[in-house]
């Protein structure tokens, strides 16, 4: 199990990334999608900072198997809520 520091670390670089995409996706296709865009970026800032609370909030600290329960169920809602948005990201050329 990865220590907290370096999963923050990571769920602060995922969020860069896709707010990166936002960002080179409004620069490709200016005007285009702008309130879907902003709302892309609130939400993975929103992400970030419930993810980031979870890892400082852990229940059951004294018990290992509560904790890597805690962490597995934290990485895997973190992966979901990444795909879910990187999807909306590829989807917006689509919609018309």
């Amino acid at each position: 199990m990865a220590n907290r520091r370096n999963l923050k670390k990571d769920i602060n670089c995922l969020s860069y990334e896709i707010i990166s995409e936002c960002f080179t996706y409004n620069y490709f296709f200016p005007k285009k999608n702008d309130d879907k865009i902003k709302e892309i970026i609130a939400d993975t800032i929103k992400m970030q900072g419930e993810f980031i609370t979870r890892v400082n909030h852990v229940d059951g600290k004294d018990n290992k198997t509560l904790t890597k329960q805690h962490f597995k169920k934290l990485n895997e809602d973190l992966y979901q809520n990444a795909v879910k948005l990187v999807d909306e990201i590829n989807n917006l050329n689509k919609e018309k």
